[in-house]
């Protein structure tokens, strides 16, 4: 049975601190994420478990749900994760994996869609175990999906570490963490789905200026 949970604030905030698409700030606290489409929970520290490629049909279900909800993917796997009926309202859940891009769940509940991106779910659920994650094999690796964003802002770095810090503003933008091979780091400012925000990168060294510094340490 499909359930739906609110999450707390995450993230402390200061008063009247607000995202800006020229500078980094603090963000806000993630949205609220949906309970584990199964209705199970998922801890992010539990054995992987995996979700079966859907069939064709599925597949191209999947990937038109994500457009509707306003995500750009170019799909290499997809599934139905949970189908149900409850109250007169029909609720699908799918999950998609794009290719050099993050992979999302996307809900359709009647005529209301949203869709979380892999990372936001998996590093949220390191605070909160009861958020769910992500279960297709092309999406056991959430980090390196940051690699299709800093490959699109021009940066050059192989995701070695990465984390969602919140979304949120006006227009809205969901905010990373990376960490790269080659040992730089950046705070990431990318459009959510719709949104009319601009994709933006921020070496470390200017985020702390700004206030937020990163908190990302090599690997290795």
């Amino acid at each position: 049975m499909l359930k739906s949970l609110v999450l707390s604030a995450v993230l402390l905030l200061a008063p009247g601190l607000a995202l800006a698409q020229s500078t980094p700030s603090r963000p806000p606290p993630p949205r609220p994420l949906p309970m584990n489409q199964s209705g199970v929970v998922q801890s992010a520290n539990s054995t992987y478990n995996t979700l079966a490629s859907g069939s064709p049909i599925e597949q191209r279900q999947a990937l038109a749900a994500a457009a509707e909800a306003g995500v750009s993917c170019d799909l290499t796997d997809g599934a139905i994760a949970n189908d149900t009926r409850r109250n007169g309202v029909h609720t699908v859940v799918y999950e998609v994996a794009c290719k050099d891009n993050l992979g999302w769940v996307v809900t359709k509940a009647g005529d209301q869609i949203s869709a979380f991106d892999c990372l936001a779910l998996m590093s949220s659920a390191k605070v909160n175990k009861k958020v769910p994650t992500c279960r297709l094999v092309a999406n056991a690796d959430p980090v390196s999906g940051l690699g299709g964003l800093t490959k699109k802002a021009g940066v050059s770095c192989k995701p070695q570490d990465g984390s969602f810090l919140g979304g949120g503003g006006q227009p809205a933008i969901s905010r990373y963490e990376v960490r790269c091979a080659e040992g730089s780091g950046y705070i990431i400012d990318s459009p959510q789905p719709k949104s009319a925000a601009q994709l933006q990168t921020f070496p470390c060294a200017d985020a702390a200026r700004a206030g937020l510094a990163c908190a990302l340490k090599p690997k290795g």
